[in-house]
């Protein structure tokens, strides 16, 4: 697809965007999975169902690395899709959404990785009389369980805030085509705005 000034821009069909929308969340994941898996391999091989026979921090991080994030990418990129496209408003262009949603991942990702040693930190302030015998191996297993909220919580609500935008956006973009239409002439719709 030739752009403006004839340089060529990357076009992005739906069913791409929905497929790289879940490609997103399983690299998120296993990236995700790798720091805590890392920091707490209890988490995977005892409280969860033990899918493999296996005690690798890799191997736990590339399993539910997917299968925690695959279908939410999927999720996710069907709510994106149908709200950037869907209606009588000005669609967007799937490109910028997309790159929209990899930069929420990045934010969601960081957000996850600096509860670690936030939570590993306030742990510290247990004072040394009062921790119980499995005290490292529970400050371990606290931090990586609140890494995996925050990374549920911000997601989600980072994706309903990009969705929300994305609303407003093809709202604003209707209101300006409609005012700028001879007569005001609601029924004008441009095929992708960026």
């Amino acid at each position: 697809m030739v752009g403006p000034g004839g340089g060529h821009t990357f076009y992005v069909s739906p069913p791409r965007f929905l497929l790289a929308c879940v490609l997103i969340a399983v690299l998120y994941g296993i990236a995700h999975d790798l720091v805590t898996a890392h920091v707490a391999i209890e988490y995977f091989t005892v409280h969860h169902p033990r899918l493999v026979d296996s005690d690798s921090p890799i191997v736990m991080a590339l399993l539910w690395g997917f299968l925690a994030t695959f279908w939410v990418g999927g999720i996710a990129g069907l709510v994106l899709l149908a709200v950037s496209r869907w209606g009588r408003a000005p669609q967007l262009n799937l490109r910028r959404v997309l790159r929209s949603y990899t930069w929420l991942a990045v934010a969601s990702l960081f957000l996850a990785m600096i509860t670690i040693p936030t939570v590993l930190g306030l742990a510290e302030t247990i004072p040394a009389e009062k921790r119980r015998p499995t005290y490292e191996s529970d400050r371990r297993l606290v931090a990586v369980g609140m890494a995996h909220a925050v990374s549920y919580g911000a997601a989600t609500w980072l994706t309903a805030g990009l969705a929300g935008w994305i609303v407003l956006k093809r709202y604003r973009l209707s209101r300006q085509a409609g005012s700028a239409a001879p007569g005001g002439d609601r029924g004008h719709r441009p095929n992708s705005h960026t």
